[in-house]
């Protein structure tokens, strides 16, 4: 490994260890237990099989999200448009597992999973339509397309798709032998993120696609076709996104109710960012957000945490990557131009005088 990839991974580390103890060190200074607080951390994630369980489930997703927000962002492209994607992914996932419930579980758990990402190619193919052929800036359509697909899915719950016999507006949960493990759930999980980061890094069409992300004139100039990069590379993300609903929904939810995705896109899209430069750093990450996610519950009944609290330790390691990286320049660009470390940066400094 490289001295840079592994400045890298240090740096990640760093932030995700500073953004943690931050968080509980202020729980402590508001009178909370340290140690009470660590073994509420345990618990939560990895101190018992459901822990362990809960703690995968909450990472399916968010490695698949984070790996479809990297593809996109390797041609220029900001998807931020996962959580609408990853709600019709879930809900195409157990609408086609009820309606094909007289079917074998291997052909359900097929077609649903086929179903589930369709329905996320389809609806980040949308959002690719409007960029490639009316010039909408990506971020502001996909942004717009999560509200509509979150009010219509939450529509269909409460009417044509509601189980009749429930009390509060949820779907028909899926037949019981085409439950998954969540063991099994993340295998693929895992392989499609890496076939996504191999493709990009490691062959002619990935060439094209970081070729258009780096500079899209010389793209152009070459040849490559920017508009049918784009549209491959929104619907390929959107796909990994759907399968990661599809995922979730097989092996940990079951059925589909309102609020049931969990701020996943979210932190999918920050996972994106974190492993911009390092995209195998997105398994782990992915792994380690569903971890502290998992933590939720055993902080409030242990040490009376409020949920909020589980919000602001995921976004901490984030402010403080970001943080390490803008000083790293900062500190760069004056080591370049001779000065000496003081505050704000001289830009003219170092200069030769006429």
């Amino acid at each position: 490994m490289k001295f840079g990839g592994l400045a890298e991974i240090l740096v990640q580390i760093s932030a995700l260890l500073f953004g943690v103890g931050s968080v509980l060190l202020l729980l402590i200074a508001l009178g909370h237990s340290g140690p009470g607080l660590l073994q509420a951390l345990w618990d939560g994630s990895v101190g018992s099989s459901y822990a362990i369980q809960v703690s995968i489930g909450n990472a399916i997703p968010l490695i698949l999200i984070g790996g479809a927000v990297w593809l996109a962002f390797t041609t220029g492209l900001f998807n931020l448009g996962a959580e609408g994607q990853l709600q019709w992914g879930g809900l195409a996932a157990v609408f086609v597992a009820v309606q094909f419930s007289n079917f074998p579980p291997v052909i359900i758990v097929l077609v649903s999973i086929l179903a589930a990402m369709a329905a996320g190619a389809i609806w980040a193919g949308v959002a690719a339509w409007i960029k490639t052929e009316r010039g909408a800036h990506e971020v502001i359509s996909t942004i717009m397309l999560n509200f509509i697909a979150v009010l219509l899915v939450n529509y269909l719950i409460n009417g044509p798709l509601r189980d009749p016999e429930a009390d509060f507006p949820v779907t028909l949960p899926i037949p019981l032998n085409s439950e998954l493990s969540v063991y099994i759930a993340l295998i693929p999980s895992m392989a499609i993120t890496l076939a996504a980061i191999i493709v990009v890094q490691r062959t002619r069409i990935g060439l094209s696609l970081r070729s258009v992300g780096l500079n899209r004139e010389a793209a152009r100039f070459a040849g490559i076709p920017i508009k049918q990069i784009w549209l491959l590379t929104f619907i390929s993300s959107g796909m990994m996104v759907g399968l990661a609903g599809g995922l979730e929904v097989m092996s940990v939810q079951y059925l589909v109710s309102p609020g049931w995705s969990l701020r996943w896109g979210t932190l999918g899209i920050a996972i994106a960012f974190l492993a911009t430069k390092r995209p195998m750093m997105i398994i782990p990450w992915g792994i380690v957000f569903g971890m502290l996610q998992a933590t939720g519950p055993a902080l409030k009944a242990d040490e009376g945490v409020q949920d909020a609290i589980v919000t602001v330790m995921l976004v901490m390691p984030l402010i403080f990557y970001f943080a390490m990286k803008v000083g790293g320049h900062s500190l760069n660009l004056r080591r370049q131009k001779g000065t000496s470390l003081r505050w704000p940066i001289d830009l003219n400094a170092g200069e030769k005088k006429p």
